[in-house]
């Protein structure tokens, strides 16, 4: 019988806190027998403080390489001296002996040259080294994911196959409960999105688009900015500032919400706009036209929805305008604004391709939060793509990134019709305070 004395609940908290920063401050900062004693009595706290190792030990996540050997050492110490599996250590173990294997043949490298080889023989190589590692349903997800991330830079059915094989073993919801990964939850082969019709959703979403206000465009150009009523009150009082010192430039704010809960919305906005008149003396807003854009009864996830929103309602937006900047609504500006939307006002369409490792993922190599649109893009598939996609992967649980694997889907199909964003010069930014305004909100 052991005598060991108990840790106290303080102990555990203050153990599981040296674990998170573990990525951070070095693996040297944990003490793997303090740990064994708290994951056995605290389970769920265990596996809570795992989820902040992700993005130190995930591929495809971080743009810059870095050593994981350590850290994976600490994983295997701990793993082999717990009194009940963990499914959730058994993933990151996995991961980060991955992470390590592909790290040492050069991640961004080989994936800036498209070269796969190296990176396939590298994670085959590691499964073949330690195949221990990888006999629990949980490992062969995270092994699965990393395999499906490197096809997808060459062959969408083998990444399909990969991500598929994936889903079907995590029993255990590993990658829900990591999350980095979720990607890999909607990422779809061209045969699944091509056989099924997605007709009827997408008209009923453009049919559901309705403008609160009549006013006719005043500007060619508008930025479309999609919200949930969370969002918007959060973020309208920035907007609108911007709308007021932007008054060259329309603002179409999509509400992602019911006609009556648009209204209380709307009408608060209105009132703020009115005050901020009279204390800054710069203008009045008639260039912020509103939409109500309700959740769709087809939706599983409606955090998705808000997202995937204003790209749904492009092609009706495009009948106004003749450009289109798509954006997330917790950008701020850091220059006048002006300069850059007519440098890319000629581009069909462009998105930002992310640099280093993070692009061997396919749900983070086209960031959907800045998206210039001419209306020639009516022209080419891109639009129809995009949507056929988001459509399809709508309709599923955990879809959270669904709308950059439709940007990838569709660059991957028209490829003469993109433009990488970065060769530009761009002010919109998001910045770190945001989180802040985010936590403050009451509802």
């Amino acid at each position: 019988m052991s005598t060991e004395t108990p840790q106290s609940p303080a102990e555990q908290t203050a153990v599981f806190s040296t674990l998170r920063r573990a990525g951070v401050s070095g693996a040297e900062s944990v003490v793997v027998p303090d740990v064994v004693r708290a994951a056995n009595a605290n389970p769920v706290g265990f596996t809570r403080a795992l989820r902040s190792l992700t993005r130190f030990v995930t591929p495809g996540v971080g743009t810059k390489p870095h050593n994981a050997s350590r850290l994976l050492g600490v994983l295997d110490d701990i793993s082999h001296q717990l009194s009940t599996p963990s499914p959730e250590l058994d993933y990151l173990r996995a991961s980060a002996d991955q992470f390590v294997a592909l790290t040492e043949v050069g991640v961004g490298a080989a994936v800036k040259a498209g070269d796969t080889r190296p990176l396939l023989n590298a994670t085959q190589n590691a499964v073949a080294t330690v195949p221990n590692r990888y006999d629990t349903p949980a490992a062969q997800v995270a092994a699965a994911v990393t395999l499906g991330k490197i096809h997808s830079l060459h062959d969408r059915d083998a990444a399909d196959l990969e991500f598929s094989r994936a889903r079907e073993l995590d029993h255990a919801r590993v990658i829900r409960h990591f999350y980095v990964d979720m990607g890999a939850m909607t990422y779809f082969s061209d045969a699944t999105i091509s056989s099924t019709d997605a007709t009827a959703d997408i008209a009923s979403v453009h049919d559901s688009l309705r403008p609160y206000d009549a006013a006719e465009p005043g500007a060619r150009t508008s930025l479309v900015i999609s919200v949930d009523p969370r969002f918007y009150r959060i973020y309208a009082p920035l907007l609108y500032f911007y709308a007021q010192q932007l008054p060259d430039l329309d603002f179409s704010i999509l509400i992602c919400a019911d006609r009556g809960r648009a209204k209380e919305l709307i009408t608060d906005g209105r009132r703020y706009m009115n005050a901020l008149r009279t204390l800054n003396r710069s203008g009045r807003m008639t260039n912020v036209h509103h939409y109500v854009l309700p959740v769709p009864r087809f939706v599983a996830e409606a955090k998705t929805f808000y997202a995937c929103a204003r790209f749904l309602a492009a092609p009706r937006l495009l009948e106004k305008y003749e450009n289109l900047y798509l954006m997330d609504a917790d950008l701020t500006v850091d220059t006048h604004p002006k300069a850059f939307l007519a440098s890319v006002s000629e581009l069909p369409f462009a998105a930002p391709r992310t640099g280093g490792e993070a692009a061997l993922s396919p749900w983070r190599r086209y960031m959907a939060g800045n998206i210039p649109l001419h209306r020639k893009v009516l022209d080419t598939p891109v639009l129809d793509d995009v949507q056929r996609y988001l459509a399809v992967g709508l309709r599923s649980r955990s879809s959270w990134m669904l709308d950059q694997n439709a940007l990838a889907y569709a660059i991957e199909r028209s490829p003469s019709s993109y433009t990488n964003l970065n060769e530009y010069s761009r002010p919109f930014r998001a910045p770190s305070f945001k989180v802040t305004w985010e936590q403050n909100y009451q509802a």
